[in-house]
């Protein structure tokens, strides 16, 4: 038997579907992705730094990366730096992570540095 490297996606609800046509998960027009010639591109490592933290917020800053790690599965590792937090992820990572620091962060005096591939956000 021949692997295939062609399935049918479902942009609507991201699962796979077994009929070309209608999605088998939620009943949507589908399309046919091939992916003979697809190349994996690796997302961007960087860092997100919070300047001027303290344990109050810190803990804050926690319970929102472990939120991002349960529920989205992407990985962060931290450690402090002259009062400042450095959060070390992928660009996917901090997309997910940033608007949960910003909501959570609100109202207080920290600054969030976000940097990757060496420029600032």
């Amino acid at each position: 038997m021949e692997k295939s490297t062609s399935f049918y996606a479902c942009h609507s609800c991201l699962m796979a579907s077994k009929d070309p046509v209608i999605c088998t998960s939620c009943g949507v027009l589908v399309k046919k992705l091939d992916l003979s010639g697809a190349m994996v591109i690796p997302p961007v490592w960087g860092v997100v730094v919070i300047n001027g933290i303290n344990q109050e917020e810190l803990d804050a800053v926690n319970r929102v990366i472990d939120e991002v790690t349960n529920r989205f599965y992407q990985n962060f590792s931290t450690f402090e730096v002259d009062g400042a937090l450095v959060i070390e992820c992928n660009e996917i990572a901090a997309a997910k992570l940033i608007p949960r620091l910003e909501d959570e962060l609100r109202g207080c005096r920290p600054d969030i540095v976000i940097c990757f591939e060496g420029k600032p956000e």
